[in-house]
């Protein structure tokens, strides 16, 4: 879902808002931002950039919620 939208004649910038399943089959929401540059009614680049520490976070919550590998186990 799009959160904000900013144009000019040359360029777009879009914010926007994913949600998303992982593989651990629990949900992920991240956002990212789009940027078009824009040569006439044509699409000349687009850059798009998204919030990579959300996955980070998820794996983080998976293995804590997995708790300790066995060979880290204290003996």
């Amino acid at each position: 879902e799009f959160t904000r939208i900013t144009e000019t004649d040359s360029c777009a910038f879009l914010e926007w808002v994913s949600h998303g399943v992982l593989n651990t089959g629990k949900p992920i929401v991240y956002g990212g931002v789009t940027i078009l540059d824009l040569e006439g009614d044509r699409i000349a680049r687009l850059r798009a950039y998204h919030d990579s520490a959300a996955f980070m976070r998820a794996a983080a919550r998976h293995l804590e919620a997995a708790g300790p590998a066995p060979e880290r186990q204290a003996a």
